[in-house]
């Protein structure tokens, strides 16, 4: 069984505040990709991109 090597104290922090720091970005993008595909698609596109998340959040769940 091969061991993990511990982050540490400095590394758990930085992991921490990256995947902090990602997450907001992320969400960032998701909400201006949101409020300019309300502005400039239509309805039917929307929810077509909205079912192709959900299809792909589905697949890799599955997977």
């Amino acid at each position: 069984m091969r061991m993990v090597p511990s982050l540490g104290a400095a590394g758990a922090l930085s992991y921490a505040a990256g995947f902090a720091v990602a997450t907001a970005v992320l969400h960032g993008a998701g909400l201006w990709l949101g409020s300019a595909a309300v502005r400039h698609a239509q309805p039917m596109a929307i929810r077509a991109a909205g079912l192709l998340g959900a299809v792909a959040g589905l697949a890799l769940f599955a997977a």
